[in-house]
């Protein structure tokens, strides 16, 4: 049998790795794979289906409680950016990956680590913007050519903002440092 902390330090370095990718790839293609929002999600049951195994007196009811309370954090970490999605401000993958990520940390962590991801959020925008400004040319006259629509390529938005990151470094210190969380 695995010892309890060696198996808990396992699956916090896995999420992160899985935190970590979704950010680099949001960097690099401003989207999230599915398929790693689906690795997250199935990854935060089997974290409370080992965990809950551990337990000295794990029984159905306690595995079917913890089960529960990961759905319920998904649906509450969906629910806190969707409205944010409606109104075009995040991509839908960024709403999926930080809902995903949601079933490891638990309700009550899940609203902390949406105010801090909001915060974070705020100073990568800003800190974009401040970039942008810095490096634009100070006159241009000339339209950017249009994009080609038939290219297979994923083309970045110019202004759009990689949540994902923000969102990772809140969730992962949710995993990391839970207490820190309960500051806010």
């Amino acid at each position: 049998m695995v010892d309890a902390p060696v198996l808990h330090l396992f699956l916090r370095v896995g999420v992160s790795a899985l935190l970590g990718a979704g950010a680099w790839y949001d960097w690099r293609a401003r989207r999230v794979p599915n398929t790693l929002v689906l690795v997250l999600f199935l990854g935060g049951l089997l974290n409370l289906v080992l965990r809950t195994a551990v337990l000295p007196n794990a029984s159905w009811s306690v595995l079917s409680s913890t089960l529960l309370g990961a759905l319920l954090s998904t649906g509450l970490g969906f629910l806190c950016w969707l409205p944010w999605w409606w109104i075009g401000m995040l991509g839908a993958g960024d709403v999926k990956f930080f809902a995903a990520s949601a079933a490891w940390i638990g309700a009550a962590l899940t609203w902390r680590a949406t105010l801090l991801a909001a915060l974070l959020g705020g100073v990568l925008s800003a800190a974009m913007v401040w970039h942008r400004a810095a490096h634009r040319p100070v006159a241009v006259l000339a339209l950017p050519a249009a994009p080609d629509l038939r290219s297979s390529e994923t083309v970045v938005a110019a202004g759009s903002v990689p949540y994902a990151i923000p969102m990772a470094m809140a969730l992962a210190l949710a995993v990391w440092l839970p207490q820190f969380l309960y500051l806010l």
